[in-house]
């Protein structure tokens, strides 16, 4: 009985010796193809695996911060993204809004302009200000007409016109690899309304309707490292 149980005790640790790193192998090959690494939804706080409306990227004190928009305008995500490996949650403010808006664009520097998605002859505007990143603050002002005045950057929006971009979510969304012989599916993402690009370290971030995703590019990102170090 002993010799039968020993015999039974190396079969099943020689089977998770063959199994795990199998397990391993696949789910890098998952993540990682090439100089691309793909950081998803489950890869990150918990709060990031939601729908969103709209987001918005902002470097400030040294920092790269990704801004969610969720629940309809009443929340908003802050998330540091410095290293997307590392991917924290900042804060989650309740916003005092319950209506969906866009980021339009940056203004003077340390705000940005939002526009809501009101319906009818009104049309409501507000100004996210990030002083300080890990706190913004939000200001709205009703105006149907007109300009919208930054005259520090000396940038002028017209009020007149729709500045809101197309939210239209795909059916999947699909990053294929063509460096190779035969061009190969990447990955797929359901629902993707918004991306944005950091073209300073090569990174891609998706907003899509299981949470956000984020494609690094890990050549880019060891050249910006040298770069930086021989600036130093």
């Amino acid at each position: 009985i002993v010799r039968l149980s020993g015999i039974s005790i190396w079969g099943v640790a020689l089977f998770l010796l063959l199994s795990v790193p199998f397990a391993s192998a696949k789910e890098h090959e998952h993540h990682y193809h090439g100089s691309l690494v793909l950081v998803k939804p489950g890869d990150l706080p918990a709060d990031a695996q939601t729908a969103g409306e709209d987001m918005y990227l902002y470097e400030g004190n040294a920092r790269t911060y990704l801004y969610v928009e969720q629940g309809g305008g009443k929340r908003l995500l802050i998330l540091d993204v410095t290293d997307p490996d590392r991917t924290s949650e900042v804060d989650e403010r309740q916003l005092s809004t319950d209506i969906p808006f866009d980021f339009v664009g940056p203004v003077d520097g340390t705000s940005v302009l939002v526009r809501f998605r009101t319906t009818g002859g009104s049309s409501e505007w507000g100004c996210l200000r990030l002083d300080r990143p890990a706190s913004p603050v939000l200001v709205t002002w009703d105006q149907s007409a007109g300009d919208i005045v930054d005259p520090l950057n000396n940038r002028t929006f017209n009020a007149d016109s729709s500045l809101l971009p197309n939210h239209r979510a795909t059916n999947s969304f699909q990053i294929v690899d063509v460096s190779r012989s035969e061009p190969q599916p990447f990955a797929t993402m359901p629902g993707v309304t918004k991306i944005l690009t950091d073209p300073e370290q090569g990174r891609k971030f998706y907003l899509a309707s299981n949470g956000v995703w984020i494609l690094r590019n890990l050549s880019i990102e060891r050249q910006r490292q040298i770069e930086m170090t021989q600036a130093n």
